[in-house]
């Protein structure tokens, strides 16, 4: 169980690292200490990913790891995460991004054989700051291909939840 104090109420990123193979499995604990949400499950080995979780208004960020090598996890504040420009990046796994620009275009090139999953949060209008607005799917598809996902006017978080493969984005601006 990894428990961390003193976070402000809202989203915010979970880096984590796990050298070795075998499972790897981190879950948020509810306020009765009860498994919520599932943030990673994956058999990859040398994961290495951030995932979106959000702290409770008492500022504590309690998960459960599940993991068969030496592990890291970072909490950092939503604010942290990179930011969607024209130059490429390329990732590995899961992966929280900010786009903060206007309309534009999302160019994916992904490399796995598994699930890509890409969701889109609109901050734009949404008051609560505790908590993110309702995600948008744009992405759900197997294996390796390249996608071009309209973005709308920023801000909005751009979470690769699942991603099992080697992946590379970047923005078209129109």
């Amino acid at each position: 169980m990894i428990t961390v104090k003193g976070l402000p109420p809202g989203p915010a990123v979970v880096g984590l690292d796990v050298r070795g193979d075998g499972y790897t499995g981190l879950s948020v604990l509810d306020r009765r200490n009860k498994e919520g949400d599932t943030l990673v499950n994956s058999t990859e080995e040398d994961f290495r990913g951030r995932v979106l979780a959000t702290v409770p208004g008492n500022g504590t960020l309690r998960l459960k790891l599940e993991a068969e090598g030496p592990w890291r996890v970072e909490v950092s504040p939503l604010a942290t995460a990179l930011r969607l420009t024209a130059e490429e990046v390329e990732f590995r796994g899961p992966e929280v991004l900010l786009h903060l620009g206007g309309v534009a275009d999302l160019a994916i090139h992904y490399r796995g054989d598994d699930n890509l999953i890409v969701n889109i949060y609109e901050l734009g209008g949404h008051d609560d700051h505790t908590a993110l607005p309702e995600d948008e799917n744009v992405v759900n598809e197997i294996g390796e291909r390249r996608e071009t996902v309209p973005l709308p006017e920023g801000p909005l978080v751009v979470q690769f939840e699942m991603a099992d493969g080697p992946w590379r984005a970047r923005l078209e601006h129109l």
